[in-house]
């Protein structure tokens, strides 16, 4: 049976004031019933506010509270699986590469797949990096290192509804391990498999020693 995966980040890797970044992946049979998750609680936010004008990307970060609670809630509802991946970076400011970006999804992938083994794993991730030449490279760390069956595609997580669901648990694991509020990550308790926090020198120096980057 296909395992259709969704990933999106919370955080930066460059930002030396923000110690963490939480990486989230959705993993689902069926997706389709998760699609309308995100445009209903969109639809709300238009109906409270009174106004058509949209706001840049309907993300964790871009809503008010009631928002994020309403698609967490959803979520927390619904029949999926959840993995998430907190990296503990400090004040370290660490460039935003392809190689460097690409520990994370290794990670978190390798992390999924201990659970679903051979099953087939459609992954879509959001656009990162605008270069094509970025994606590109990004793939091939990922498919080298992973040794996967299909290359991940990425998505704009402007309109991708699902690959905005991760964005929103990220968000909610982000806030609960840099401020300490897990009020809205506790909500999806039930659906995380997997859940790991893990320094920045020890997730790099793991995948350093498979060859991920070899010019460390």
């Amino acid at each position: 049976m296909p395992v259709f995966i969704f990933g999106d980040e919370s955080g930066t890797l460059v930002d030396p004031r923000d110690p963490v970044v939480a990486v989230a992946l959705i993993i689902s049979n069926d997706p389709d019933r998760l699609k309308p998750i995100v445009p209903r609680a969109w639809r709300r936010y238009i109906k409270r506010k009174k106004t058509r004008r949209r706001i840049e990307e309907f993300k964790f970060h871009n809503v008010e509270e009631v928002d994020r609670r309403r698609v967490i809630e959803a979520i927390g509802r619904a029949t999926l699986d959840i993995v998430t991946l907190t990296i503990d970076k400090g004040e370290q400011q660490i460039p935003d590469t392809p190689e460097n970006y690409g520990l994370l999804l290794a990670e978190v992938i390798e992390m999924c797949r201990a659970y679903y083994l051979d099953q087939n794993m459609t992954i879509t991730l959001d656009r990162h990096f605008s270069q094509s030449s970025r994606q590109n490279l990004l793939v091939s760390i990922l498919q080298d290192r992973l040794d996967l069956l299909s290359a991940p595609r990425f998505a704009d997580s402007h309109t991708d509804s699902l690959v905005q669901l991760a964005d929103f648990v990220a968000g909610a694991i982000h806030r609960a391990h840099r401020h300490g509020d897990s009020s809205l990550a506790d909500l999806v308790n039930q659906q995380v498999i997997e859940s790991r926090v893990v320094r920045w020198k020890d997730l790099k120096r793991k995948w350093v020693e498979k060859g991920i980057n070899k010019k460390w």
